[in-house]
Order: structure tokens, then C-alpha cells, then sequence
């Protein structure tokens, strides 16, 4: 186990910290489908690839950067996926384009398995092995909150006053995670590189392959009811609406 200068619990609350932004970035578009539509000149079916291109960018370019990067320092690779992420949400906010809105969104996405997986590496690194499952869940909490809470936040913060300012929002919270992630977390030594061959044999599993369709076929299921839910509502009513139905079916208003 590392040896640590600050707390446990505070380097895993700014780790959770940033899995929460990271996690309300995914998901928030949901939320704001209709005003990216109204704002940009584009479709409201067309405002559906937002989700489409940070899924594939998330799949095809989190675990090649993660290839890549896998010799780096585990701190100052941190350090430098927040700013991508940071810079990322200040293109969103800034875009004056639906494509520059894409391209942004594919460059937050590519950070995100990298991040993810380094905060529970170091997470379990830094734990006794009877905290190892407790500091993974502390970790994956902050996309759970993200879910329940950040979603319908983001959506309100749109409604009340532009979805421009929502990702300045988390790009804000971005910073704040990016200065802690300097401050507290411990240096550590970079991972060895594996096997690719040796990675890959993995998918000859028969019940991996499974799990993987599990979850694949289960967010497919997921994304398809959830995406363009938004755009449905405020088209079936007269209303607009100031905090919408996240995908854990909580805090639904309308005005």
C-alpha cells in the first residue's frame, strides 16, 4: 500500500469529485436536447448523436489512450485528463456550431475510461484489502450521484438559465478537481505494461462474453428509452420544462 500525505477518505472524496463531473457530462445532454436544437440550427433527432459519439469515443478511444498512456505517472496523467475534460466543456459552452459540439464531446468522452480506471487503481492501492471494495465504491459513487442528482441539477441550471452555462458548471467543477487531484494525491509508480495477447484472451470467456452483452444490450435498452424522452415531453405538452426526468425516474417538474 502507498504511503499517503493526505487522508484516505479526502483523496477518494476528490476522486469521487471527479467521477461525478465526469459522469454528469455524459448524461446531462438528455436533458437538453431541445434547447441544443433551438440554439444550433439542427434537428432534435440530430441532437441524438451528442450521446452516440461520446458512447463510441468512450468504447473505441478510452481503452487506446489507456494503451497509451499506460507508462505514465499516474498523478500527472491525471492532472492531464482533467484539463482535457476541462477544456473539453469549455468547447461545449463556447461552441458556435452543432459540429464543434460534437468534436467537444469526443474529446471529453476519450478521457473518461482512462480516469475512471485510474482513480480505482490508485484507490486500491492506497487501501488495506478489507477497504479495497468500499474505496471502488466510493469511487464509482460519484457517477451514481452523477445519475441522480447531477442530471436533474444540469437540466434545471438549462431551464432556469441557458445550457451554455451548465458546462461551465462542470468545467468549473473540473478545476476543482483537477487543483485537488495536485494538492492530495500520493505519487505513485506507473503500471506495467501487459500483454495485449495475454489481455485479449480474456474474450475467449464464455461468460465474459456474456457479461459484455449484458451490458452492451442492457444501456443500448437504456439510452433508447432515456435519450429523446426530453424532446417528447416538452413536444406532448405546452410547457417548458425546468427540471426533467433523469434516468432514475427522479425529479420530473414542469412549468
Amino acid at each position: 500500500m502507498m504511503r499517503l500525505t493526505f487522508s484516505r477518505k479526502t483523496i477518494l472524496t476528490i476522486f469521487m469529485l471527479g467521477t461525478f463531473a465526469v459522469g454528469m457530462t455524459e448524461y446531462v445532454v438528455t436533458g437538453l436536447l431541445t434547447q441544443f436544437a433551438e440554439d444550433l440550427n439542427v434537428d432534435v433527432s440530430t441532437t441524438g448523436l451528442l450521446l452516440t459519439v461520446y458512447a463510441i469515443s468512450v468504447a473505441v478511444f478510452g481503452p487506446l489512450l489507456r494503451i497509451i498512456t499506460i507508462r505514465f505517472s499516474p498523478k500527472p496523467l491525471l492532472i492531464g485528463l482533467m484539463a482535457m475534460f476541462i477544456g473539453s466543456n469549455i468547447m461545449v459552452a463556447t461552441a458556435p456550431n452543432f459540429d464543434v459540439l460534437l468534436l467537444s464531446r469526443l474529446t471529453s468522452a476519450a478521457m473518461h475510461a482512462p480516469f475512471f480506471g485510474l482513480c480505482m487503481s490508485l484507490a486500491v492501492n492506497m487501501s488495506t484489502p478489507d477497504k479495497r471494495t468500499g474505496a471502488i465504491a466510493m469511487v464509482q459513487g460519484g457517477l451514481t450521484i452523477a445519475v441522480m442528482l447531477g442530471v436533474p441539477f444540469g437540466s434545471f441550471l438549462g431551464g432556469m438559465l441557458d445550457w451554455r452555462f451548465v458546462f461551465w458548471f462542470m468545467a468549473m467543477l473540473g478545476l476543482i478537481t483537477l487543483i485537488g487531484i495536485a494538492i492530495v494525491t500520493p505519487n505513485a509508480k506507473p503500471s506495467e505494461a501487459p500483454k495485449l495477447k495475454q489481455e485479449m484472451g480474456i474474450l475467449k470467456n464464455k461468460n465474459v462474453l456474456m457479461v459484455i452483452a449484458v451490458i452492451v444490450f442492457g444501456f443500448s435498452g437504456v439510452f433508447t428509452a432515456y435519450t429523446f424522452k426530453e424532446p417528447m415531453i416538452s413536444g406532448a405538452r405546452e410547457y417548458s420544462i425546468k427540471y426533467f426526468y433523469s434516468p432514475v425516474d427522479k425529479a420530473l417538474t414542469l412549468q
